[in-house]
């Protein structure tokens, strides 16, 4: 799950455009490189991303939240471009529903 820079179909082998946390491995992905981050997440979680603009630099910070518990922040000093949602469905039969909104957790307000 993450934000990506296209609308395009890819693997995890070809991931440039793409800054994500893989659930099922706990770990962040970015520029085809993966690093620990977070917890391994199981059937039924919500996730949650934030992206929060910096107006002052034009940059973009990322943070993941599982069931409302904030993650930390993952990326940050992303440049300013277009970003989109992004689920990679590696495992067979996985499902993602998109929620349009939620709330901001507390600690996050």
């Amino acid at each position: 799950i993450g934000v990506s820079l296209g609308r395009d179909d890819y693997g995890l082998d070809e991931i440039t455009k793409f800054w994500g946390y893989i659930l099922s491995d706990a770990r962040k992905v970015s520029n085809d490189t993966q690093k620990d981050y977070g917890r391994v997440c199981k059937l039924g979680d919500k996730i949650g991303v934030l992206m929060e603009f910096n107006e002052s630099n034009n940059t973009l910070t990322v943070s993941f939240f599982v069931n409302g518990e904030n993650l930390g922040v993952v990326f940050e000093g992303l440049e300013k471009n277009v970003y989109y949602p992004a689920a990679v469905l590696y495992y067979e039969g996985t499902k993602v529903k998109v929620v349009e909104h939620s709330n901001i957790p507390e600690e996050k307000q």
